[in-house]
């Protein structure tokens, strides 16, 4: 790592650490918004065919774009969060990303945080609710076969009597 990767970096950590204090600031079932492209899918066997999904958000016509482009969520705690239509708990990981167990979604406040207080009129919208249950449960899916194919790799491991966890020799 050069110097300049190392000033850049340093300065991404700072914004992050910015951007947590805001959300840990930030009052208890407030609103904030995340846009649609800062979720990102953490899958161990299974490949992340969410860009027809995100497309779909991105491109339906009937919902404005500000709002299409945008998930909200509600605040529980510093260390827990629910999206607002489907209810998806997302749970604060040991390195600051949110991360949902039920659709394999994550995401974090690297690049901002940004309270939800514009649009909350729209979040209602049934246009809206049904894009946004779409795109979750097409992660459901895709998280279920991700699952499968991680026992079925476990059960491989476990049938040639290789161990899951390294072993101190």
């Amino acid at each position: 790592m050069n110097y300049n990767d190392t000033i850049e970096y340093n300065i991404m950590l700072q914004r992050m650490t910015r951007n947590i204090r805001q959300y840990e600031r930030f009052p208890k079932d407030g609103v904030f918004r995340k846009f649609v492209s800062d979720l990102r899918p953490d899958f161990e066997f299974s490949s992340d065919r969410g860009l027809y999904e995100r497309k779909e958000m991105a491109y339906n016509t009937s919902v404005p774009m500000h709002i299409r482009t945008s998930l909200y969520f509600e605040k529980i705690d510093d260390d827990s969060c629910k999206e607002h239509v489907t209810g998806e708990i997302f749970v604060r990981t040991f390195d600051n990303r949110f991360y949902n167990e039920n659709t394999g979604l994550r995401f974090d406040f690297y690049e901002s945080f940004e309270p939800g207080l514009a649009y909350e009129k729209y979040i209602d919208d049934e246009k809206y609710k049904e894009l946004v249950t779409k795109y979750f449960d097409h992660f459901r899916e895709i998280k279920e076969e991700d699952d499968r194919k991680r026992s079925i790799g476990y059960y491989q491991l476990l049938k040639r009597n290789n161990s899951i966890i390294k072993r101190e020799e």
